[in-house]
């Protein structure tokens, strides 16, 4: 084999993050490789091609030939693929961020020419942790808001106990700001824009934690080479920059004339605390790497004015 070549697959390459990373990974790679069970599917170009797969499955659910031909050829692993709904029960969050996690740490064990294994886990594993939050930090006992962050990081403590056998590197973000209905917090808007009435739960001076997408994206095709195995890597809102729950209230209020009432507590209220508990948070993510600090108030409060026009 050709060890110039650079042929990566992808797990997780057709959904809101996925779609545009592949674009603007194409040009860096020989061949795109992305796993999918959508069996419609076709690449826009030659270097992307999409093959029918299940991560949850022995062998990716694949025929021994091909699963043979992916460990002979790919020479770089991007794991994107997650169940990301906060209200899935722990047994369907855990098939595909556990067992699937499992199965691809499999094919890359059996890789020949693997060069690179990329992770994508998220900044919520730190779950209910408060404070500052580093990236050489992971295990704790604190507890999670949903089963999305739980099995996400149950999923990583697996991805490193693979760090001396493989070349993994593992990349969290925090909540990624993308401009369809379906975004978190997009959700929260159009609930606050139908409502004559909305109460958020939370303390007024916890932090929102969003990075947009396309900054995202281009930062992450541009450091693919630099990250080092075996080390985590936060992509966050700049520190200093962070939005609080009292300043989103007070520009949305203006911005939309609503009326909106802080509880400041803790207390269940059904789909409302799950939706705003996920957004508002006591703690501050930080970066060995400056660059990874994509934004803050400036990109939130541009995104809120566009999306609600």
């Amino acid at each position: 084999m050709n060890t110039n070549r650079k042929i990566v697959l992808i797990t997780g390459g057709t959904g809101r993050l996925g779609t545009p990373l592949i674009n603007n990974l194409s040009k860096d790679y020989e061949k795109i490789i992305v796993l999918t069970r959508n069996t419609n599917l076709k690449g826009k170009n030659n270097k992307i091609s999409f093959l029918n797969a299940d991560i949850t499955k022995e062998n990716l659910g694949l025929n021994s030939n091909v699963y043979s031909q992916l460990t002979s050829n790919i020479t770089e692993i991007i794991h994107m693929a997650a169940n990301t709904s906060f209200t899935a029960s722990y047994q369907k969050a855990a098939l595909v961020n556990i067992k699937g996690t499992k199965n691809i740490l499999g094919l890359a064990k059996k890789t020949r020419n693997l060069r690179k294994f990329i992770h994508f886990s998220t900044a919520f594993i730190s779950g209910e942790r408060e404070g500052d939050i580093f990236e050489e930090g992971l295990e704790h006992n604190a507890g999670f808001v949903n089963n999305y962050e739980l099995t996400k990081y149950q999923s990583e403590l697996i991805a490193r106990e693979h760090f001396s056998q493989l070349p993994i590197s593992v990349i969290r973000p925090v909540l990624i700001l993308t401009n369809d209905s379906k975004n978190i917090f997009n959700v929260m808007l159009d609930k606050i824009k139908q409502s004559k009435f909305f109460i958020i739960t939370g303390c007024p001076v916890t932090n929102l934690h969003l990075i947009p997408l396309n900054s995202f994206v281009k930062r992450v095709s541009s450091s693919l080479n630099d990250l080092q195995s075996g080390k985590a890597y936060h992509f966050a809102n700049k520190p200093d920059q962070l939005m609080t729950l009292r300043e989103l209230v007070a520009f949305v209020e203006k911005l939309m004339n609503k009326k909106i009432m802080i509880i400041n507590h803790k207390i269940q209220l059904g789909k409302l605390y799950n939706l705003t508990g996920q957004l508002f948070h006591s703690k501050t993510f930080f970066s060995e790497d400056k660059n990874n600090y994509l934004g803050g108030k400036k990109q939130i409060f541009s995104h809120i004015e566009e999306y609600l026009k």
